[in-house]
């Protein structure tokens, strides 16, 4: 995009010599306009480049959602080294895997589905 920004600009100054020509004093005007505009378009792409690369900070993480592939039955789980209760409030994604942790003592363990057949 840089590159685009400095061809514009220089066809901008181009304009703004070709101005300058006495001869042809009617064509002034419109050629300053001219240069003035382009000079702005390539100064303007040249300090923004795009979006490309660029993070908005104000997005959020994608939203992450999970879903069992058969019948659930809910069961109490509790911390297998405090037995603290843990709710759905204590399941997260991390790195494609399901993991609760204790709010007690912090502890982190890993859902695995078991094998149905």
């Amino acid at each position: 995009m840089r590159f685009l920004a400095v061809i514009v600009l220089i066809l901008g100054i181009v304009f703004f010599i070709a101005s300058a020509d006495i001869g042809q004093s009617g064509n002034m005007i419109p050629r300053m306009i001219t240069g003035a505009v382009l000079c702005g378009v390539g100064i303007f792409l040249y300090v923004h480049p795009g979006r490309k690369g660029r993070r908005v900070a104000s997005q959020d993480a994608p939203a992450q959602r999970i879903e069992f592939s058969g019948d659930v039955k809910l069961q109490e789980i509790t911390c297998s080294k405090c037995g603290g209760a843990l709710s759905s409030k204590d399941v997260a994604v991390k790195a494609g895997a399901v993991f609760i942790t204790c709010p007690y003592c912090k502890s982190e363990y890993q859902v695995e589905e078991a094998p149905k057949w």
